[in-house]
């Protein structure tokens, strides 16, 4: 019974304001979330979330609807400017605002959702296929309105800022990346709150915040300051009923402006900002009766931004031309559906110009307009969603964006001694979609040695970062002359058929045990102590001396030697008479002896 008073008054209410009257029942502004609704992320987008409309602008748009019957429709687009029959998903109590985020960085788009009826707002996760699963709830203030994401503690990690109508407040919720959300931290704002919008108001990398306040007939702005928390409020008033506020450079100065609907007054206040954060004297702009939301877009792609309102008493909306000063000129109307709420813009039928989106609260329905390019808009199509529409999203709903794992680089080893310690790296990267986040792990690593990874895992690697670097040290196993092959197997955490090799090889030294013997010619008894088979090992033997150092030869070869066992290698017969020198080097270990050679007898002194 509780909810369908609430939702009744809020339906009574939103009828008596889009039809100019300016005294609002005492039991609709106790329910005021429902007065005035909005979307904010088509101007949203151009800070944290602009990563979705780049990596969609080649795919076909979605819309997503908010109804006062406790639901969201979701009609997936067909890319020609047609959308298919709606999927509808439940929420809380009388769902008021929604926005489009990644909030469990799978890549598929999710959806937040403002329940005023129930004090709390729903994230309902992406399947990236166009579906959505169960809604998770969390809880905020009384009556929350707006909605809108960017990532206040400047982690990587989307966060919500809502409007509590009844509380004069905003409440923060910062993200954790796996879809869930902590306790609120709360911050006033003025009377009756209506809708907020986040941009970096005051150019020093933190978003901010801006809210309009419909009873202070103002906008409080609040200015981040990159931990997830805001300062002071400061106040700039507007028109009557500050509904909608919406941020972009209308004067092209790279210092964001503010534009705001005053339902009351029938117009658009513009406020240019100084970007320190302040904001100068308003300019208003007459619309049509009753302006509830509104969206900057370049409409006639001549690189300004224009304006598009909601005119819910005239059952249209106004399209205001930017000059790139600060100012629009006078309006052109376009007739949609009655009572028209909000308003989206995207490329819909993907002619490489903006077309609009208006829910028509009445109508049971939403109104597409194709634009031209010129700012100029077509008769509008109309699609049926649930009862009584009001905010709007654009995403892409049935499209994941995906991280690729790859790997590079080779860690090959030669010639190092038995228990020595030997040091590489190698290389992670996501080749994936822009703004995608790969979580990854070492999987496998061979079993010889003993290995240390640093990192062994890593979290949050997007394309834009680029390549990550892996260092590895491996102490060598205790057998000589042993080739030691493996591989290092990286994997993606959420996708074990995305993953990665790095081939890794040890060769150990042979450590020879070296006797050098006489007779016929130098002998050189070569032993191998190791546990493994030795093939081709490398020998030289070289002797010089004798009268008038008549003696000088060389001789080199390979050997193989068993394990545990030995072999003689020999230089030969020498013929001569005096000392000698002798130089043995097997597998670069070297011998020396000194000796006499007596004819074709060779003496090696012990």
């Amino acid at each position: 019974m509780k909810n369908n008073i609430i939702r009744k008054s809020m339906i009574c209410g939103i009828i008596i304001l889009f039809f100019g009257i300016s005294v609002i029942p005492t039991m609709s502004w106790n329910v005021a979330g429902g007065i005035y609704l909005s979307i904010s992320e088509t101007s949203n987008v151009s800070r944290f979330n602009s990563i979705y409309y780049e990596t969609i602008e080649d795919l076909f748009l979605d819309l997503a609807v908010t109804s006062f019957d406790d639901s969201i429709c979701v009609l997936l687009g067909d890319g020609i400017g047609g959308f298919g029959n709606f999927q509808q998903y439940m929420v809380g109590v009388t769902p008021t605002d929604i926005i489009v985020g990644d909030y469990n960085r799978d890549g598929a788009h999710d959806l937040a959702v403002t329940n005023p009826g129930d004090n709390d707002i729903s994230i309902l996760f992406g399947d990236g296929n166009g579906g959505f699963g169960d809604r998770q709830d969390f809880p905020v203030g009384e009556t929350p309105v707006g909605v809108t994401s960017d990532d206040f503690d400047m982690d990587g990690i989307l966060d919500l800022a809502v409007t509590n109508t009844l509380d004069y407040d905003v409440s923060v919720l910062l993200g954790d990346g796996n879809g869930g959300f902590g306790d609120r931290q709360d911050y006033d704002v003025g009377v009756r709150p209506g809708f907020i919008v986040s941009d970096d108001l005051n150019l020093d990398d933190f978003p901010d915040l801006a809210v309009a306040n419909r009873d202070d007939n103002d906008v409080t702005v609040l200015l981040g300051d990159g931990t997830g928390g805001f300062g002071d409020r400061q106040d700039y008033p507007v028109g009557g009923g500050a509904n909608d506020v919406i941020s972009g450079d209308f004067d092209l100065d790279y210092a964001p402006d503010l534009a705001v609907t005053n339902p009351m007054d029938n117009d658009v206040t513009i406020l240019l900002g100084d970007g320190t954060g302040g904001f100068g004297y308003r300019q208003d702009y007459l619309v049509g009766l009753g302006p509830a939301k509104l969206v900057a877009g370049d409409f006639d792609s001549d690189d300004v931004l224009d304006l598009a309102t909601t005119n819910g008493g005239d059952y249209n909306v106004s399209i205001l031309l930017g000059d790139g000063s600060g100012g629009f000129g006078d309006r052109q109307d376009y007739g949609v559906g009655t009572i028209p709420y909000d308003i989206a813009f995207g490329d819909f039928d993907m002619d490489g110009n903006l077309d609009l989106a208006v829910t028509n609260f009445m109508d049971k329905d939403l109104s597409v307009l194709l634009g031209d390019g010129t700012g100029v808009f077509g008769d509008r199509q109309d699609y049926p969603v649930a009862d009584y529409p009001t905010s709007l999203a654009v995403g892409n709903y049935n499209y994941r964006i995906d991280p690729d794992l790859d790997c590079y680089g080779e860690l090959m080893w030669s010639d190092i001694e038995a228990g020595d310690t030997v040091y590489g790296n190698f290389t992670v990267i996501n080749v994936g979609d822009s703004g995608s986040w790969l979580d990854w792990e070492i999987e496998s690593k061979p079993e010889w040695g003993t290995w240390t990874i640093t990192p062994e895992e890593g979290y949050d690697l997007t394309p834009e970062y680029g390549p990550h670097l892996v260092e590895v040290s491996v102490v060598a196993p205790d057998e000589q002359n042993q080739q030691f092959t493996g591989e290092i197997k990286i994997t993606n955490k959420e996708n074990d058929s995305d993953f990665c090799t790095i081939d890794v090889s040890l060769l150990t030294l042979f450590k020879p045990e070296l006797e050098i013997k006489g007779g016929f010619g130098v002998n050189v008894v070569v032993k191998n102590s190791g546990d493994a088979d030795v093939t081709n090992v490398k020998w030289e033997i070289h002797v010089e001396g004798g009268l008038l150092g008549m003696i000088n030869k060389t001789e080199n070869g390979t050997v193989d030697i068993k394990a545990g066992g030995s072999q003689k290698v020999s230089s030969g017969m020498l013929f001569g008479l005096g000392n000698i020198n002798v130089k043995a080097n097997v597998a670069n270990k070297e011998k020396i002896a000194t000796g006499m050679q007596i004819i074709i007898l060779t003496m090696i002194n012990k």
